[in-house]
């Protein structure tokens, strides 16, 4: 029983990053996003990760 419960997790698991990977998992929060005029653009998207791995860094220090 245990082994089957690993292997559907693990299928569970790729299930999710591939839906990640394919924009599924937020395909709501983009179109309620891109209606209010707030969707951030790739370019600022890129920036905020700059800056959060730069703050994240920094408390490393």
């Amino acid at each position: 029983m245990q082994q089957k419960v690993k292997e559907q997790l693990k299928v569970y698991r790729q299930s999710v990053q591939k839906w990640a990977f394919e924009g599924k998992l937020t395909t709501e929060w983009r179109a309620l996003r891109q209606a209010q005029g707030t969707l951030p653009s790739a370019k600022e998207l890129l920036k905020e990760i700059k800056a959060e791995r730069e703050r994240h860094y920094q408390r490393k220090l």
